[in-house]
């Protein structure tokens, strides 16, 4: 079997959406939305950078890497660095072979686009351990925060938590929530660019459904109007249970506000199962989360382990250009890729969000 690994052209659309029935939906005319936004309609990656194994004239295999542009540093200075993902074989033809080949592009790819990074938040544990095997370094497997369906405590509003007017919306409001995440989203750690032009792009997603909770303030008698507090955004996947939403993204003045959103989420929504990843939450916001009935998940202490398990198991992945064994350690800024602790992290990060 001759593979041949050839970059995105617009005569292969047909097939990667005829593919992509294994891995994104059985819907053709879904799956034509979500390349569309996804890859055609992408603000910081152009024209669309995607590796595809054919074996003759069929197409049997593909992966995709998607604009992304990252901020660190007291600078604020920003790094493009795009995102893997969308990796999926024919099942007929699904062995290691064809999965290394297109990775092995992928990492070429890097090479002649110019790329200094490449990133990964959404690979499953056989990918991860392909990944790492073909060049892909890891900073480590990822926390999540989860809750079953149980009703929340009684609420509970501190002092800063007091005169909040809350809202639940299916509307991204884009502009405001750009205003709020440069106002409080200063630490210098790694974290995308948040600006109204990613909201509203983000937010388009076709598989999946959000829906926006909204924490307002009134401002000073002399200005007049109200002010966004914070914000939660919860998905929950087309294809999947309904009853199942993950907290992807959120925004807040404080660990008060974040307990309000999240406190609010839970008893508008009814879920069977509400989850976030807590890997990069700050003790309060984790308190807060505690005292919501959330329980902690530590990833499984190595891949092996998670894959003997069967075992989900999110990370963060980097990719450079070259041998990484000769490489030094990743950085933007100062902050080295390979460090979780260098990273605000949010599930919207994934494309599985």
């Amino acid at each position: 079997m001759a593979i041949e690994i050839v970059p995105y052209g617009a005569q292969w659309t047909d097939a990667i959406l005829q593919l992509q029935t294994h891995l994104w939906s059985p819907d053709v005319d879904l799956n034509r939305s979500y390349f569309g936004w996804k890859y055609l309609d992408n603000p910081y990656l152009q024209p669309p950078r995607l590796q595809l194994a054919l074996v003759g004239r069929e197409l049997i295999g593909m992966r995709g890497f998607w604009g992304a542009r990252w901020r660190a540093g007291g600078s604020g200075e920003t790094y493009d660095a795009p995102c893997a993902g969308d990796l999926v074989v024919e099942p007929s033809h699904r062995s290691g072979r064809v999965v290394q080949r297109i990775l092995a592009a992928g990492a070429a790819d890097l090479v002649s686009g110019g790329l200094p990074v490449a990133l990964n938040f959404s690979a499953g544990a056989r990918t991860q351990l392909a990944s790492l095997l073909s060049g892909w370094r890891s900073a480590g497997g990822l926390e999540v925060a989860a809750r079953g369906a149980e009703p929340p405590p009684p609420s509970r509003r501190d002092s800063a938590g007091a005169g909040v007017e809350l809202g639940i919306e299916t509307a991204c409001r884009s502009a405001e929530m750009a205003g709020l995440a440069s106002e409080v989203s200063r630490d210098g750690r790694i974290r995308h660019v948040r600006d109204a032009e990613w909201f509203a792009w983000r937010y388009r997603n076709p598989l999946s459904h959000y829906r926006f909770v909204y924490a307002w303030r009134e401002r000073s008698e002399s200005s007049g109007g109200r002010r966004l507090a914070g914000f939660a955004v919860l998905q929950g996947h087309r294809r999947r249970k309904p009853g199942r939403m993950h907290v992807a993204d959120w925004e807040a003045e404080g660990p008060a506000v974040f307990g309000i959103l999240l406190e609010a989420a839970l008893r508008a929504g009814g879920f069977e199962e509400v989850t976030l990843w807590a890997t990069s939450l700050a003790d309060g916001a984790r308190r807060r989360l505690a005292e919501l009935g959330f329980g902690f998940v530590k990833p499984a202490p190595s891949l092996g382990r998670a894959l003997r398990a069967g075992q989900t198991r999110s990370a963060v992945l980097v990719r450079q250009p070259g041998d990484p064994a000769r490489s030094p350690a990743p950085c933007f800024g100062e902050r080295p890729l390979l460090d979780l602790a260098s990273w605000d992290l949010r599930g919207i990060y994934s494309d599985h969000y």
